[in-house]
């Protein structure tokens, strides 16, 4: 039956598509994501690749073949069916059901107290950074994403969120925001799974683009014998103390010595301290256990949500505190 799904022609509407690509700086990327997510229902992925390879030859840029797998890859891996012709496929095909996914570890507290005697601090970490850490956000902006992709960002609470193309806030100093979603967005607004529009939902957030892992360490005020609150305490006893961001500092250059493609470090103005990591179109399957060895050491799976708004690196918080970047690394940000 897929066989002869796939040698059946392309609508007129999908060849229109493909034959009309934007103009640079239009939005190449995304369009290659949303021809890639609507070939799905017609052709394998093989085609698909020399179908969008075809079509990249119109486009006023040249474009990366790595760009061109990443999207069939990405629109592989993040499909899902919704009206029209799509349900008459679905009928046809046994869709497996969804795997079951293993709830997030618990903190190794053994691994974080060992890390912890590394001594490590804050000012090591940004010593560590190939890159000036000296960029406004939006220097880190114009450097993290290519194209014109649309971004979310809020200044300090997920009701404020505006999407913008990425050349309307290169326009305007977007410091004095606070937040920012680590995915480009497929559109402005979108349906929540109850129908509901909204600014920022699984419906309208595209592939990851960077996996955001977030450090926070805090002593318990009703229990001092928390695990956190005893490494903390020996840490605050040290001859030169450190604190809570020292050790999320430790643990980040931690993952550095294990190679991890550690690409920024933004302080939040609090105790926390986010890691972006590159995902370089890699699917939620191959990245969960990475993210899971960071739960383990302490990181919010919150962060794991695709739409979840995260510190803007260089960005102000509600209380007017910079966002401080601690370490980055424009070489790890695109791998063409």
């Amino acid at each position: 039956m897929t066989a002869i799904l796939h040698q059946r022609l392309l609508p007129a509407w999908l060849e229109a598509k493909l034959a009309t690509p934007p103009v640079a700086g239009g939005g190449i990327h995304s369009w290659l994501f949303s021809c890639a997510c609507r070939l799905l229902q017609w052709r394998a992925s093989d085609q698909i690749l020399q179908i969008l390879v075809d079509a990249a030859v119109r486009c006023s840029r040249p474009v990366p073949h790595r760009e061109i797998v990443d999207a069939v890859n990405n629109a592989r891996n993040n499909w899902r069916p919704e009206s029209g012709g799509t349900r008459v496929i679905q009928s046809l095909q046994k869709l497996p059901e969804p795997a079951r996914v293993k709830p997030w570890p618990k903190t190794d507290w053994c691994a974080v107290e060992a890390i912890s005697k590394s001594g490590h601090t804050i000012a090591d970490l940004s010593a560590a950074s190939p890159g000036s850490i000296c960029q406004t956000s939006r220097e880190v902006v114009g450097m993290l994403w290519y194209d014109d992709p649309l971004l979310c960002l809020a200044k300090s609470h997920p009701a404020d969120a505006i999407t913008l193309r990425r050349s309307e806030w290169l326009k305007h100093s977007i410091d004095r925001f606070g937040l920012i979603v680590p995915s480009a967005m497929m559109a402005r607004k979108g349906k929540r799974q109850d129908g509901k529009p909204s600014k920022r939902c699984l419906d309208n957030t595209g592939p990851r683009s960077f996996l955001v892992v977030e450090f926070d360490f805090k002593a318990s005020p009703r229990r001092a014998d928390t695990p956190a609150s005893s490494i903390l305490a020996d840490m605050a006893a040290e001859s030169t103390p450190r604190t809570a961001p020292d050790l999320c500092a430790a643990i980040l250059l931690h993952m550095l010595e294990l190679r991890a493609p550690l690409v920024l470090a933004v302080h939040s103005g609090g105790k926390s301290i986010h890691g972006w990591f590159p995902t370089h179109g890699a699917n939620d399957e191959a990245l969960r256990p990475f993210f899971r060895r960071c739960v383990s050491l302490g990181a919010d799976p919150a962060t794991w949500i695709r739409w979840q708004l995260v510190r803007l690196p260089g960005g102000t918080r509600s209380d007017g505190t910079r966002q401080r970047i601690l370490y980055i690394n424009p070489a790890r940000i695109h791998v063409e």
